[in-house]
């Protein structure tokens, strides 16, 4: 019981817990025991969890036929986005292609010696490879395949890295050597305080050496407020509970000109027109508010003087009005 309420809290909590309910079926439906044993549990096991998961069944239907025929924020993978993935596992190209060796030779060695696979390392074996490639290939139908969204293979895949090198070499000492060269390569290149491309202090403080007093600033998404407000000034930030005074941080930026909107009809025509410049912020609002039509309102109204890429998500335009 306690399994199938984790299943349950799992599958709440994010859709990708579904790919973990998978990887728990096709472990026992490809063990020949296991299925003959257990395929009733396996049935009724479903059965609980679909019942526990009506409440939710049509919220997730909805959005998987719209990511099937929208889209998602993602572009289906390629033919380099399986070495690109591998990359992201291994930090550098180089331990990427060793990795692949590694991986690529001992599945070599365990083919001619015609060993069984445990089901320790079957485990593995689904949950790793398995996971991987079908992430992959659904992605050409619902685009998933990114990094963060395969974290929950990067325990299994370190393990199966280590099991895969410590089967090259059967004598001492040798059988240390390519671990130890594979932990050296792996902490050498490590780098946890990678950058998450969100520039934002940077994307602020350009805004503000834009702006003067007759300056009018716009930005979409207007959850992006409190980003905003932190970078642009941090006093009048800690002055403020965004959660509880919400509309207080929104009077706060408008005494400043600046005005967080949801489209086009959060647009001022009048204060454009009195306004030296426009400045307008896109913080992913195309991804945030679909079909807003912004920047066509604000090119109707303005002529576009500048434009400024910060990496990823943030674009900045600068438009003079038409007098």
């Amino acid at each position: 019981m306690f399994v199938l309420l984790s299943n349950v809290a799992l599958i709440y909590t994010h859709y990708f817990g579904f790919f973990i309910l998978i990887i728990q079926v096709v472990l026992v439906l490809t063990d020949k025991v296991s299925r003959e044993k257990y395929w009733k549990h396996v049935l009724l096991g479903i059965g609980i969890i679909a019942l526990f998961y009506l409440p939710n069944i049509e919220v997730v239907l909805m959005r998987f036929i719209d990511s099937s025929s929208s889209g998602t924020w993602l572009a289906p993978p390629n033919k380099r986005s399986l070495y690109n993935m591998i990359i992201s596992f291994s930090n550098t190209a180089l331990n990427a292609d060793v990795t692949i060796l590694v991986f690529f030779l001992s599945a070599v060695l365990f083919f001619f010696r015609k060993k069984k696979i445990k089901w320790a390392k079957k485990t593995l074996l689904v949950w790793v490879v398995f996971s991987f490639f079908f992430m992959f290939f659904v992605s050409f139908k619902v685009p998933m395949f990114l990094d963060r969204y395969l974290m929950f293979l990067s325990v299994g895949f370190c393990i199966l890295l280590a099991l895969a090198s410590d089967a090259l070499f059967q004598k001492r000492p040798y059988k240390y050597i390519l671990p130890l060269l594979l932990c050296i390569m792996y902490m050498y290149s490590s780098k946890p305080n990678v950058s998450n491309n969100r520039n934002t202090k940077d994307t602020v403080e350009k805004i503000k050496s834009m702006m003067t007093e007759e300056t009018v600033v716009y930005f979409c998404p207007p959850w992006f407020d409190h980003n905003f407000l932190y970078y642009y000034e941090s006093s009048l930030f800690r002055d403020v509970d965004p959660d509880k005074q919400k509309k207080k941080m929104h009077s706060l930026l408008k005494k400043e000109n600046i005005y967080p909107i949801y489209n086009k009809n959060g647009l001022h025509s009048e204060l454009i027109k009195e306004s030296d410049k426009v400045i307008y912020l896109d913080a992913g609002a195309d991804f945030g508010v679909p079909n807003n039509q912004i920047i066509q309102q604000l090119e109707s109204e303005c002529t576009l003087v500048e434009k400024h890429e910060y990496h990823q998500i943030f674009n900045i335009r600068v438009f003079e009005p038409n007098r």
